[in-house]
Parts: C-alpha cells; structure tokens; sequence
C-alpha cells in the first residue's frame, strides 16, 4: 500500500494551510503547518500582505520553509510538493533536476542519508512527485530536506515533517450512496486501501464518539468502508483516522 500526500505552494484554494503563506495551499492528508525561518523573508511577508512569495525578495536570498504532514507507519508514501523559483519568485520552478545530496531523510532523529528515489516532476508544473519506501516510513518522525546544492541555487529549500504517531482528519462529502457503512470523504488521500485495518472516530454530528474500524478505502472515488455504524453520517461530519 501506498499514500499519497500533496504539498501545494501555488496558491490553490484548499482546506489546509502552511504557516508560510496566510493563508496558502496545502493539499495533504493531516494537519499542516509551517514557518519561514527568513529574517529577509518575514520583513517582506510584513511589505507586502503578507505573502511568502513576495517578489520584492532579492534573489540571492532564500526561503526555508517547514510542513508538517500526518502519514502511516511503514508504509510506501508519495509527497508532492511544490518548489519556488530562486530566482523568479513567486513562480514555480519546473525542470529543478534534483541531483544526489539534494534530497535526505532522518528518521526518528538519526543521521540525514540521501533518499532512494529523488523528485521526478509531474509534467512541466514545477510540482514534483517524491516516492518514499516503507523502510524510510518506519518511524514515529521523519524529516526530509530538499535544496538545491548548486550555485546558485534554483529553487528555495523547504523541510518536510512527516508524523506517523499523529491522527488523519476528514469530513464526510454528500453523496446519494452513502450509508452507515460506505461514504464519500474528503482529506483521505487518493491512494486505495491505505487506510484499511485503521479506525474512524466521528468528531461532530450524529455520530460522534461513535468508533468503527475500517475494512476498505477508495482512492479513486474517496469512499471509506467500515463496519456499521448506528447510521449514515450527514455531509459534513467530521471524523479522524487512528493508525491501526
């Protein structure tokens, strides 16, 4: 099984945010935050509305920004994410071609090593497609580091913290087919049975408290299959996901 998770920096309207743009696009499966740890950056953040791709940033200074993403333990996961042009601020980056070193992985605090695979981008949209294998999922927390050791540098530099300890967040969609034990969702990722065997807890609506482990997941259509609950849950509701 794999999940996906995706990391916007283009501005899409979507239901989560990264602390570097206020706010901005994060498409990801759990809850996003983040800070830009420029001096340089923050004062523009302050000249111009708050935007962390403000063009008034010298290009020879960059961004660093840090997300926070909820995954699976040991489970292959796909990150796309968006890079920033270095020197073309706010636009993307496409054709950055990742080079070994500018990709690492620390696990649970252990040395930074060079990720098997590196970035392929999808298409020329300057959004990139990061497969990562189970072995390098097997964690509580995992830091990635992408940057761009050339100089000069091409794209800003960004961190990526990946919790597998934490819970997934969703809302159930409208949709004449759901049930008590079948519904559309939202927030879950487009990756089929990744979160089989793991548990939905409703957070608000009828069914909250209510607790039901998960037979099934759809990627392609976003519907979950749990064992019944005591009704069909409203469009809406809200529920987490507990790593089974």
């Amino acid at each position: 099984m794999a999940l996906t998770g995706i990391v916007g920096m283009d501005g899409d309207t979507q239901p989560m945010t990264v602390g570097t743009r206020a706010p901005g696009s994060v498409h990801a499966t759990g809850m996003v935050v983040g800070s830009s740890k420029s001096p340089l950056s923050q004062a523009a953040q302050g000249s111009s509305g708050g935007d962390d791709m403000a063009v008034g940033i010298p290009p020879t200074y960059l961004q660093d920004s840090m997300i926070s993403v909820n995954a699976r333990k040991a489970t292959a996961y796909t990150l796309e994410f968006g890079v920033v042009n270095s020197l073309l601020r706010p636009n993307r980056k496409s054709g950055a071609g990742f080079a070994t070193g500018d990709v690492q992985i620390s696990i649970d605090g252990g040395a930074f090593v060079n990720t098997t695979n590196l970035p392929v981008e999808l298409g020329t949209t300057g959004r990139y497609s990061l497969a990562l294998v189970a072995a390098e999922m097997n964690g509580n927390q995992i830091l990635i580091k992408i940057q761009d050791l050339s100089s000069p540098a091409q794209f800003d530099p960004m961190e990526v913290v990946i919790s597998t300890e934490g819970i997934v967040s969703g809302a159930v969609v409208a949709n004449g087919s759901n049930t008590s034990s079948t519904f559309a969702t939202s927030g879950l990722g487009s990756t089929s049975s990744v979160w089989t065997d793991g548990y939905v807890r409703f957070t608000t609506g009828a069914l909250a408290g209510q607790v039901k482990k998960i037979t099934g997941y759809n990627g392609g259509t976003s519907f979950i299959t749990t064992n019944a609950f005591t009704t069909a849950p409203s469009a809406g509701d809200l529920f987490v996901i507990v790593n089974g």
